[in-house]
C-alpha cells in the first residue's frame, strides 16, 4: 500500500470545494488503528440532500429499503448473524431498518419507533488559508484511475462460475444489492497489473459503501485491488497536515449519489493536489456499470467509460446494474 511516516492525527487532512460539502466520518471509521486513512474507504461522499435527511425519520412503509429490511429480518440474520450485530430474528423492523441505516443513509432513512443514533458531524469550520492548486504545475506523466465498487471492482454475488475471470472471497460479506459473499470481477481479481492504471494514482467514487465503515470488503479491496506503482510509493506531506479541519480525508470516496461523481472525481483531484501531485484532467479515468455516472462527465475535460456494459443484472434497476466486469483496461 502507498505509505506515510505520520502520527495519527495527521491522516485527517482533506480540502474545501465549491459544489457540496461532504458528511463527517463516522466514529469507527477513523483512525482504529495503524495506517487509519488506508485502512477504510472512509469518505461519506453524500451530498446536502443525505445530510438533511439525517435530521427525521420515517419508519418505512415501501420501497427498495423495506424490501431490504424484511430480507434482513427474515433471512439476512438467520443466513449471516455475523453481519447484523446486537439483532435477532426477534428483533424489530425499526431495528433492522436502523441497521440498513448506519450502512448507508442513502439506501434506508433513520426509523422513528427505535433509538438510532446516526453519523456524528465534524463541525464546520472555514479553512485558515488557501490550498495550494496545480495551476500551471501540472505533471504530464501523472495519471489518476478512479472506480465504482459494486459491479464494477466486483461481481454479483453467487456468479463467479459464469462470469469469466472473477473470484470469490469466501466469508467476505458484500451487502450491495441484497447481500452475499464478496466476489472480484475481472477486473477486481486481477488488480491494476497489465492495465495503463498500475502506472498510476488510484480513487473510489462509489454510491455504495463498500459494506461499511472498517469492513473486510473495504479493507479486502485496498490490499488486494486498489494497488499501483504510483499507490505503493505515494507518501502524504508532513506539512499539510494543517489541513486537518477540512472536509476530505482521502481518495476514497463512498456513498456519492448516481449522476454526481463527476464533482467527487475533482474533489479527488484536489486533494492529491494538496499532496503536490498535480494530475491533468486529461489524464484522469473513471470507470462505472452505468451510463447515468459516465454520461455526467461528458464536457468537463475529464475521460469516464462504462464497463460491464454487455452484461447487466434484469432485476435491478431494469438491467441498469452490471453483473460482472469483462472488459479489462487495455492500452494507455
Amino acid at each position: 500500500m502507498f505509505s506515510a511516516k505520520l502520527p495519527l492525527h495527521w491522516f485527517c487532512l482533506c480540502l474545501p470545494f465549491a459544489s457540496a460539502t461532504l458528511p463527517a466520518l463516522e466514529i469507527d471509521d477513523e483512525c482504529q488503528s495503524g495506517e487509519c486513512a488506508l485502512e477504510a474507504i472512509q469518505l461519506k461522499g453524500e451530498m446536502a440532500e443525505h445530510l438533511d435527511a439525517d435530521e427525521g425519520c420515517q419508519d418505512v412503509r415501501s420501497g427498495d429499503c423495506l424490501v431490504d429490511v424484511v430480507w434482513a429480518k427474515n433471512e439476512g440474520i438467520r443466513g449471516h448473524p455475523d453481519w447484523y450485530p446486537g439483532l435477532s430474528p426477534e428483533s424489530s423492523m425499526a431495528d433492522f431498518q436502523c441497521q440498513l441505516y448506519k450502512a448507508n443513509p442513502a439506501k434506508c432513512p433513520k426509523p422513528c419507533s427505535a433509538p438510532c443514533p446516526g453519523p456524528v458531524r465534524q463541525p464546520s469550520k472555514a479553512p485558515e488559508r488557501e490550498a495550494p492548486t496545480c495551476e500551471g504545475k501540472e505533471q504530464p506523466d501523472a495519471c489518476l484511475c478512479v472506480f465504482d465498487i459494486d459491479r464494477t471492482l466486483t461481481s454479483k454475488q453467487g456468479q463467479q462460475d459464469v462470469c469469466p475471470g472473477s473470484s470469490p472471497s469466501a466469508g467476505i460479506v458484500d451487502t450491495a444489492y441484497g447481500g452475499g459473499d464478496l466476489v472480484l470481477s475481472a477486473l477486481g481479481a486481477a488488480g491494476m497489473a497489465g492495465t495503463f492504471c498500475q502506472k498510476c494514482y488510484l480513487g473510489l467514487c462509489s454510491h455504495g459503501d463498500g459494506s461499511g465503515a472498517n469492513s473486510r470488503e473495504r479493507k479486502e479491496l485496498l490490499q488486494k485491488v486498489l494497488r499501483s506503482e504510483a499507490m505503493d510509493n505515494f507518501k502524504m506531506k508532513p506539512y499539510n497536515a494543517a489541513w486537518s479541519d477540512m472536509k476530505l480525508l482521502s481518495p476514497f470516496v463512498v456513498a456519492q449519489p448516481d449522476g454526481r461523481k463527476q464533482d467527487a472525481v475533482f474533489q479527488i483531484l484536489e486533494w492529491y493536489a494538496v499532496q503536490e501531485v498535480c494530475i491533468p484532467k486529461g489524464n484522469t479515468y473513471f470507470f462505472d456499470d452505468k451510463d447515468v455516472n459516465i454520461r455526467p462527465f461528458r464536457g468537463t475535460g475529464l475521460n469516464a467509460r462504462q464497463i460491464s456494459c454487455n452484461s447487466r443484472d434484469p432485476k435491478l434497476g431494469w438491467g441498469e446494474v452490471g453483473d460482472l466486469t469483462a472488459l479489462l483496461l487495455e492500452g494507455g
